[in-house]
């Protein structure tokens, strides 16, 4: 009796059969062909003729079908982007929210935000919407578009640079941006001694600088709406140069109250509003909460706060993509900045400089370097003495707190809303995308949206306080003002000016550009200010200055002195990597087949920023798979 198998009488699964007894690579070789001579078999004859997909080779009809998998994904994002990817902003206030004064009486503060700020409440819910754009679909690649692709179609700016010298050896620059009139006709810019202009104090993240496309976008919207924005950049950053072993850290406000006393005296009755982005929102609001009552400004906002730094560290540190991407990419940038002055550090008996440029992550850094600088014992007690969020409680001003729940650097279960529902000064804004100062918007030229409600907010505060009479104004700025400062003062520039609209690239003490500069105005020069600053008291040391007593009589008298003034520059990222190489051959073949909007793009990234934007993406869907 003979045994047949049931499948000896199919002979395309017999032919697959045969095929998986040959080598793996003659397998892998034929796959196409298999699976395309599967589905011809499985369609009717009637619509394989209609259909002509005998005129096909198999291996063709393989790569069509994974073309039109892979369109058919792309059309699925979009139209689930397009048409659910619209981003109702959420309020979060106090039941009772503090009156904020103005010409026509008091208004509290959220009833001020909800007519003034469409883009934070709008009544109707169609103008408080952040819509992102359709390929940017997560907080993974809002962060590394920003991080990296961002310097396309910023505006580039004018600065005017001033150096203020502390008592022990170091400086923070200063950057100007005098507010541009909005007039039909050619603007001038206003005088820089002029009292009744507002100024806006912007704070910039972790190893940043008024170079950053965040701050310049700001910068841009406040001198739209007639103000003035001075960027404080902090010790060592945006290519100022470290004249003291001192550096900076999120608990560090000293230099922040320095350089804001710095500017009252200037000015002793001008308006004054802040605004943080990062770990520069960390630092301004702990001065904030600092301050309290005598707080120096009227206003400010907080961006992509990490509020809570050691519970930020540990869920960073969670995931490999937070480790590996984030951290050790903040990690070099430190550790890029702490070569640049190594020679400051050589005999240090405080810091073991092996140790700094061992470090693989940032959490290893601060151990090794900022822990230690500032006089932390471990870096958790430097993580927990520096997070914001403790001092919420004691803030006095209206403050809006700007986050999304996305941002891969900050956990949003460490945000802080019961402190801010149970301070009537503040204010919570989140959006479910944005990513960590990302919140880009639109499709073939991504625009952030954040400048839109950061303008509508300061604008409501500084309009408010405007419309006040002029003695009411000055008496409520001296209340506030813990200096005591009563005479301007006015240092004497020095003869260095740079031509450039922003602070372009130097190398080898020269400058380069990267673009064109924006037709502007403003005359196009950096015009470079030392100042001396000496103050009355010694300055405190890092860790006493952590908790400062909320009122203070302590004098920031200034004096002008001529020092050695440093080369500006821009310190942007390039748009072009010299390491990445390409086949010729395959960017020919390219060239041929793909459309001429598919190589500008493929123009503008290079290849190892496109798969940094891929692993967002694929980070993107792992995120959402565990979600669900």
């Amino acid at each position: 009796m003979s045994h047949h198998s049931p499948l000896a009488g199919n002979p395309s699964i017999v032919g697959v059969m045969s095929s998986l007894a040959q080598p793996t690579p003659s397998l892998l070789g034929q796959l196409p062909d298999l699976i395309a001579s599967q589905v011809l078999l499985i369609l009717p004859p009637s619509a394989t003729s209609t259909l002509r997909l005998h005129t096909f080779s198999p291996h063709d009809l393989f790569l069509l079908a994974t073309i039109a998998a892979a369109l058919t994904l792309l059309l699925v994002v979009y139209l689930s982007q397009r048409l659910f990817g619209k981003d109702q902003v959420r309020i979060y206030h106090a039941d009772t929210t503090t009156p904020v004064r103005s010409r026509t009486g008091l208004t509290q503060l959220h009833q001020l935000v909800r007519a003034a700020c469409p883009s934070l409440i709008d009544p109707l819910n169609k103008m408080n919407a952040f819509r992102p754009t359709w390929y940017l679909f997560n907080g993974h690649l809002q962060t590394i578009y920003a991080a990296f692709f961002a310097e396309r179609g910023t505006r580039d700016i004018s600065y005017h640079r001033e150096l203020i010298y502390f008592p022990d050896g170091g400086n923070v620059a200063l950057d100007w941006h005098p507010a541009i009139i909005p007039s039909p006709t050619p603007a001038v810019a206003p005088d820089v001694n002029d009292q009744d202009t507002p100024i806006v104090v912007i704070l910039h993240g972790l190893t940043g600088g008024s170079h950053e496309t965040y701050v310049r976008e700001l910068c841009y919207e406040v001198a739209q709406r007639g103000y003035r924005a001075v960027v404080v950049n902090f010790r060592g950053c945006a290519e100022s140069e470290l004249t003291s072993m001192q550096l900076y850290c999120g608990a560090w406000t000293h230099d922040l109250r320095t350089a804001v006393a710095f500017v009252r005296r200037r000015y002793p009755t001008t308006t004054l509003f802040a605004v943080g982005f990062s770990l520069g929102a960390n630092i301004l609001t702990k001065f904030v909460g600092e301050s309290g009552e005598h707080c120096p400004f009227i206003g400010a906002i907080s961006v992509s706060n990490p509020f809570d730094l050691l519970g930020g560290s540990r869920a960073l540190h969670r995931t490999w993509i937070g480790r590996n991407l984030y951290s050790k990419t903040m990690t070099q940038n430190l550790i890029r900045m702490f070569k640049k002055h190594h020679h400051l550090y050589v005999n240090s008996h405080t810091v073991n400089t092996s140790k700094v440029l061992a470090s693989k992550y940032i959490y290893q850094f601060d151990t090794a370097f900022t822990s230690k600088m500032f006089g932390y014992r471990t870096v958790h007690e430097y993580y927990r003495m520096a997070s914001s969020a403790q001092y919420l409680p004691d803030v006095r001003i209206p403050m809006l707190l700007l986050t999304a729940l996305d941002d891969p650097i900050v956990d949003p279960e460490i945000l802080p809303i019961i402190e801010v529902k149970n301070n009537p000064h503040l204010l919570m804004a989140t959006t479910k995308h944005g990513g960590h100062i990302g919140w880009y918007e639109g499709a073939l030229n991504p625009r952030r949206w954040i400048p839109k409600p950061l303008g509508e907010f300061l604008g409501a505060i500084i309009q408010a306080h405007c419309s006040l009479p002029a003695d009411e104004q000055v008496a409520r700025v001296s209340a506030a003002n813990p200096l005591n400062i009563a005479q301007p003062f006015n240092p004497v520039p020095l003869a260095m000016d740079f031509p450039s609209h922003s602070l372009d690239s130097v190398r080898d003490n020269k400058i380069v550009r990267d673009k064109q500069p924006m037709a502007s105005p403003l005359t196009p020069t950096i015009t470079t200010t030392t100042t001396r600053v000496n103050t009355a008291a010694s300055s405190p040391s890092p860790k006493s200055a952590t908790k400062p007593p909320k009122s203070t009589t302590q004098q920031h008298p200034a004096s002008s002195a001529e020092q050695p003034a440093f080369p500006l520059s821009r310190a942007t990222r390039s748009l072009s990597n010299n390491n990445s190489h390409t086949n010729s051959k395959a960017v020919a073949t390219i060239k041929r087949q793909l459309n001429p909007l598919l190589m500008r793009i493929l123009a503008v990234f290079p290849q190892d920023r496109l798969l940094v934007l891929l692993l967002g993406a694929l980070a993107g869907f792992i995120g959402r798979a565990k979600a669900r």
